[in-house]
Protein backbone atom coordinates (compact mmCIF):
# COMPACT_ATOMS: atom_id res chain seq x y z
CA UNK A 1 0.00 0.00 0.00
CA UNK A 2 1.42 3.41 -1.14
CA UNK A 3 0.69 6.82 1.10
CA UNK A 4 0.92 9.68 -0.44
CA UNK A 5 0.81 13.12 0.97
CA UNK A 6 0.41 16.06 -1.21
CA UNK A 7 1.06 19.80 -0.38
CA UNK A 8 -0.36 22.44 -1.73
CA UNK A 9 2.54 25.16 -1.81
CA UNK A 10 1.33 27.46 -4.39
CA UNK A 11 0.34 30.44 -1.88
CA UNK A 12 4.09 30.04 -0.59
CA UNK A 13 5.06 30.15 -4.11
CA UNK A 14 3.30 33.34 -4.71
CA UNK A 15 4.26 35.34 -1.28
CA UNK A 16 7.96 34.20 -2.46
CA UNK A 17 7.48 35.73 -5.96
CA UNK A 18 6.53 38.64 -4.33
CA UNK A 19 9.07 38.92 -2.38
CA UNK A 20 11.80 37.90 -5.07
CA UNK A 21 10.40 40.75 -7.31
CA UNK A 22 10.91 42.98 -4.83
CA UNK A 23 7.88 43.85 -3.96
CA UNK A 24 7.97 45.96 -6.88
CA UNK A 25 4.82 45.04 -8.49
CA UNK A 26 1.50 46.89 -7.54
CA UNK A 27 0.30 43.92 -5.01
CA UNK A 28 -0.59 43.80 -1.55
CA UNK A 29 3.10 44.15 -0.43
CA UNK A 30 3.68 47.05 -2.48
CA UNK A 31 0.45 48.89 -1.37
CA UNK A 32 1.56 48.16 2.39
CA UNK A 33 4.28 49.70 1.93
CA UNK A 34 2.34 52.79 0.28
CA UNK A 35 0.49 52.55 3.20
CA UNK A 36 3.22 52.89 6.05
CA UNK A 37 4.43 55.65 4.02
CA UNK A 38 1.06 57.48 4.56
CA UNK A 39 1.06 56.21 8.70
CA UNK A 40 4.39 57.38 8.75
CA UNK A 41 3.59 60.84 7.39
CA UNK A 42 0.83 61.23 9.37
CA UNK A 43 2.85 60.34 12.85
CA UNK A 44 5.11 63.06 11.93
CA UNK A 45 2.87 65.75 10.99
CA UNK A 46 0.94 65.12 14.94
CA UNK A 47 4.61 65.57 16.24
CA UNK A 48 5.21 68.25 14.42
CA UNK A 49 1.83 70.00 14.55
CA UNK A 50 2.40 69.56 18.99
CA UNK A 51 6.37 70.71 18.75
CA UNK A 52 5.15 73.61 16.56
CA UNK A 53 3.09 74.52 19.48
CA UNK A 54 5.53 74.64 22.54
CA UNK A 55 4.98 70.96 24.02
CA UNK A 56 9.12 71.18 24.70
CA UNK A 57 10.10 69.04 21.55
CA UNK A 58 11.73 71.43 20.34
CA UNK A 59 13.92 74.96 21.46
CA UNK A 60 11.49 77.47 21.47
CA UNK A 61 11.79 80.59 19.30
CA UNK A 62 14.20 83.49 19.98
CA UNK A 63 12.85 86.88 21.60
CA UNK A 64 13.97 88.66 18.12
CA UNK A 65 12.53 86.16 15.60
CA UNK A 66 9.06 86.33 17.42
CA UNK A 67 9.47 90.36 17.25
CA UNK A 68 10.18 90.06 13.83
CA UNK A 69 7.47 87.98 12.61
CA UNK A 70 4.72 90.48 14.41
CA UNK A 71 6.31 93.49 12.59
CA UNK A 72 7.10 92.46 9.10
CA UNK A 73 3.56 93.18 7.88
CA UNK A 74 3.13 96.36 10.23
CA UNK A 75 6.99 97.04 8.57
CA UNK A 76 5.12 96.94 5.09
CA UNK A 77 2.72 99.01 5.53
CA UNK A 78 5.10 101.78 6.68
CA UNK A 79 7.32 101.37 3.82
CA UNK A 80 4.23 101.72 1.49
CA UNK A 81 3.84 104.58 3.52
CA UNK A 82 7.16 106.09 2.75
CA UNK A 83 7.02 105.53 -0.87
CA UNK A 84 3.86 107.48 -1.39
CA UNK A 85 2.04 104.66 -2.46
CA UNK A 86 -0.45 105.46 0.43
CA UNK A 87 -1.82 108.13 2.31
CA UNK A 88 -1.44 108.86 6.03
CA UNK A 89 -5.49 108.08 6.08
CA UNK A 90 -4.79 104.65 4.36
CA UNK A 91 -1.63 104.21 6.10
CA UNK A 92 -3.94 104.26 9.52
CA UNK A 93 -7.30 102.20 8.36
CA UNK A 94 -4.63 99.63 7.13
CA UNK A 95 -2.52 99.36 10.41
CA UNK A 96 -5.45 98.88 12.23
CA UNK A 97 -6.78 96.34 10.19
CA UNK A 98 -3.15 94.60 9.89
CA UNK A 99 -2.41 94.41 13.49
CA UNK A 100 -5.85 92.61 14.35
CA UNK A 101 -4.52 90.66 11.07
CA UNK A 102 -1.49 89.60 12.95
CA UNK A 103 -2.55 89.16 16.05
CA UNK A 104 -5.42 86.14 14.65
CA UNK A 105 -2.68 84.84 12.66
CA UNK A 106 -0.07 84.12 15.22
CA UNK A 107 -2.66 83.29 17.82
CA UNK A 108 -3.90 80.83 15.76
CA UNK A 109 -2.96 77.09 17.19
CA UNK A 110 -0.24 79.19 19.44
CA UNK A 111 0.26 79.28 23.15
CA UNK A 112 1.38 82.95 24.26
CA UNK A 113 5.06 83.56 24.42
CA UNK A 114 5.02 87.40 25.90
CA UNK A 115 3.77 90.51 25.85
CA UNK A 116 5.16 93.31 23.21
CA UNK A 117 4.22 96.82 23.49
CA UNK A 118 0.13 96.34 24.26
CA UNK A 119 -0.22 93.09 21.97
CA UNK A 120 -0.16 89.84 23.56
CA UNK A 121 1.94 88.13 20.98
CA UNK A 122 2.11 84.34 20.05
CA UNK A 123 4.01 82.36 17.95
CA UNK A 124 4.57 78.80 15.99
CA UNK A 125 7.83 77.19 15.22
CA UNK A 126 8.29 76.17 11.74
CA UNK A 127 5.10 77.16 10.77
CA UNK A 128 5.71 81.34 9.26
CA UNK A 129 4.20 79.73 5.86
CA UNK A 130 3.23 76.06 6.74
CA UNK A 131 5.20 74.83 3.69
CA UNK A 132 7.27 72.44 5.88
CA UNK A 133 4.35 71.17 8.20
CA UNK A 134 2.27 70.36 4.48
CA UNK A 135 5.38 68.16 3.23
CA UNK A 136 4.26 66.18 6.36
CA UNK A 137 0.46 65.69 4.89
CA UNK A 138 -0.34 61.47 4.51
CA UNK A 139 -1.44 62.56 1.18
CA UNK A 140 0.97 63.81 -1.81
CA UNK A 141 0.88 67.10 -3.49
CA UNK A 142 2.62 69.41 -1.83
CA UNK A 143 6.09 70.77 -2.39
CA UNK A 144 8.94 68.58 -1.36
CA UNK A 145 6.95 65.63 -0.48
CA UNK A 146 9.44 62.37 -1.50
CA UNK A 147 7.54 59.30 -1.54
CA UNK A 148 9.41 56.73 -3.68
CA UNK A 149 9.13 53.14 -4.26
CA UNK A 150 12.42 50.91 -3.74
CA UNK A 151 12.91 47.27 -3.45
CA UNK A 152 11.66 45.33 -0.20
CA UNK A 153 10.56 49.09 0.95
CA UNK A 154 9.75 52.34 0.28
CA UNK A 155 12.04 56.02 0.98
CA UNK A 156 9.67 59.12 2.49
CA UNK A 157 11.20 62.19 3.17
CA UNK A 158 11.54 65.76 2.59
CA UNK A 159 13.64 66.42 -0.62
CA UNK A 160 13.31 69.50 -3.70
CA UNK A 161 10.59 71.81 -3.94
CA UNK A 162 9.80 75.04 -4.60
CA UNK A 163 9.61 77.21 -1.43
CA UNK A 164 7.66 80.77 -1.23
CA UNK A 165 10.62 82.22 -0.70
CA UNK A 166 12.16 81.56 -3.49
CA UNK A 167 15.65 81.64 -1.67
CA UNK A 168 16.20 77.63 -0.52
CA UNK A 169 14.06 74.75 -2.23
CA UNK A 170 11.83 73.12 0.50
CA UNK A 171 14.05 69.77 1.69
CA UNK A 172 17.11 72.59 1.80
CA UNK A 173 15.54 74.58 4.69
CA UNK A 174 14.24 71.28 5.97
CA UNK A 175 17.52 69.59 6.09
CA UNK A 176 18.80 73.20 7.86
CA UNK A 177 16.13 72.99 10.50
CA UNK A 178 16.61 69.48 11.04
CA UNK A 179 20.13 68.97 11.89
CA UNK A 180 20.63 72.68 13.49
CA UNK A 181 23.95 74.97 12.59
CA UNK A 182 26.32 77.14 14.55
CA UNK A 183 23.53 79.75 15.20
CA UNK A 184 20.31 77.54 14.46
CA UNK A 185 18.42 75.47 17.12
CA UNK A 186 18.23 71.64 16.26
CA UNK A 187 14.80 70.95 15.59
CA UNK A 188 14.13 67.33 14.19
CA UNK A 189 11.84 67.14 11.72
CA UNK A 190 11.64 63.45 10.74
CA UNK A 191 12.58 60.69 13.18
CA UNK A 192 12.02 57.45 14.50
CA UNK A 193 8.04 56.33 15.33
CA UNK A 194 6.59 55.53 18.29
CA UNK A 195 5.68 52.00 19.38
CA UNK A 196 1.89 52.15 18.50
CA UNK A 197 3.07 53.21 15.00
CA UNK A 198 5.01 50.30 14.23
CA UNK A 199 2.65 48.10 16.11
CA UNK A 200 -0.41 49.29 13.04
CA UNK A 201 2.66 48.86 10.81
CA UNK A 202 3.22 45.30 11.27
CA UNK A 203 -0.56 44.39 11.34
CA UNK A 204 -0.46 45.84 8.25
CA UNK A 205 1.78 43.84 6.85
CA UNK A 206 0.31 40.61 8.03
CA UNK A 207 -2.71 41.30 6.27
CA UNK A 208 -0.84 42.01 3.42
CA UNK A 209 1.16 39.01 3.62
CA UNK A 210 -2.21 36.78 3.97
CA UNK A 211 -3.80 38.78 1.01
CA UNK A 212 -0.44 37.70 -1.29
CA UNK A 213 -0.88 33.84 -0.12
CA UNK A 214 -4.27 34.09 -0.44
Amino acid sequence: MNIEIRVDLSPLERLHAEVLEGAMSNGPIRRCFRLWAQRYRAAMLERFDSASKGDGTWPPLAESTIRGRFRKPLARLRAALASGDITEEQFSKRYRTARRSVTRRMQKGSKPVGIYGRMQVSASILRDTGTLMNTLSPTLGHPGQLEKDVPFGIIVGISGGSHPSGKLTVGELAAMHHFGGPHLPRREILVEPLEEVKEAMVDDMVVAVQDTIG
